[in-house]
């Protein structure tokens, strides 16, 4: 579990960063990605739950703000490290 612990908050501190910063976001979901092979739907769903929350609760859910999460990029780089692995 400290794995994952380690990887959960990279991910989240790099979401945060991206959000502010507007940088290094997609270093994110490289972290995900590998939350995601230490322990699973968990290292996705925990922080896209809270990420969701914070964007509503801040009122920052918008199209823009979207955009600026890289979501595209960031799936097709979450699958390219994740796929190999469950593919072998």
């Amino acid at each position: 579990d400290p794995y994952l612990i380690v990887w959960l908050y990279l991910t989240f501190i790099f979401l945060y960063t991206g959000l502010e910063e507007k940088k290094q976001v997609i270093l994110a979901y490289v972290f995900a990605a590998l939350g995601f092979l230490t322990k699973g739907l968990i290292a996705i769903v925990l922080p896209g739950i809270v990420m969701l929350v914070y964007l509503i609760w801040t009122k920052r859910f918008t199209i823009t703000t979207l955009k600026t999460l890289r979501i595209p990029e960031g799936i097709l780089l979450f699958l390219l490290i994740t796929l190999p692995w469950y593919i072998a």
